[in-house]
């Protein structure tokens, strides 16, 4: 799977993406409810969801804090770090704030 970075740098950034490729990066946009995916190679459509972004504030908003939430809360580095330790870690509870492995008394 390759999502670019720069989808995640523009959506941390509130910035709405308009995406014109299909794919794993066109199921995130749509999933996040984050940017506008328009048919690939499409000057007209990309034209439009330009304008559409330039002059609905409301929508780009709503992109924009849409986008930032989504990768806040699937994509945080720490919290996907957080969750690997814990599948290593198996049935042992882990400290969050150190990330340590603790003894479980299960």
């Amino acid at each position: 799977i390759d999502l670019g970075n720069w989808i995640f740098e523009c959506l941390a950034m509130k910035k709405p993406v308009i995406l014109g490729v299909k794919g794993e990066s066109e199921k995130l946009i749509k999933q996040g409810e984050c940017g506008i995916t328009i048919e690939p190679e499409s000057a007209t459509e990309m034209a439009s969801a330009i304008r559409l972004l330039k002059e609905d504030k409301q929508r780009f908003n709503q992109l924009a804090g849409n986008g930032r939430a989504f990768v806040e809360e699937s994509f945080n580095r720490s919290k996907l770090a957080l969750t690997f330790l814990q599948l290593i870690a198996g049935n042992q509870k882990l400290n969050v704030r150190s990330a340590r492995v603790v003894e479980s008394k299960c």
